[in-house]
């Protein structure tokens, strides 16, 4: 059990680490117009998990063949730079505030959208999330389960009070 604790409370943790994401979910949500901020998160407008980060987005343009534009994703301090943030027109530009003391982020898009059909496709990664038992088998991409088991091992040797072997 307690290597089991271990194992998860490590793969948690992996979750926001970029370089062990292998996998980018891309959803599409309807944009309502003059809405300028939605929630991300379970039960949030975007209701999905919560992101540690967005990788890319575009906007959806819907005409007689769906137009796919990048959008630009800012920081911080891109987003405190836009002087007026009540412009309406096709949003350009998105803004993630992480906002975890609500289980739920929040995605600010910049102009505000002046069209109900307006869809938004955001690439997220999709961590492992933990294991749930001993027998549920699981696949991953080359050389992820010699890493979950290399450093399990390192992760509880100072649990059975076990040197590291440097080697």
């Amino acid at each position: 059990q307690l290597a089991f604790d271990v194992l998860n409370r490590w793969v948690d943790w992996l979750g926001t680490q970029r370089k062990t994401i292998y996998f980018l979910t891309r959803t599409t949500q309807t944009l309502t117009a003059s809405t300028a901020s939605y929630t991300i998160g379970s039960g949030g407008t975007f209701n999905q998990v919560r992101p540690e980060w967005i990788e890319a987005a575009s906007l959806l343009i819907n005409t007689s063949s769906v137009l796919e534009r990048p959008l630009d994703i800012l920081t911080v301090e891109q987003w405190q730079a836009i002087p007026v943030k009540s412009v309406q027109a096709y949003p350009t530009k998105l803004y993630y505030d992480y906002a975890y003391s609500t289980a739920r982020g929040n995605l600010s898009f910049w102009p505000i959208p002046n069209d109900s059909t307006l869809d938004v496709a955001l690439y997220t990664p999709t961590a492992v999330t933990g294991f749930t038992d001993l027998t549920t088998d699981y696949t991953f991409p080359p050389g992820y389960l010699e890493a979950l088991r290399y450093n399990l091992a390192i992760r509880l040797a100072p649990e059975y009070g076990r040197p590291v072997d440097p080697m």
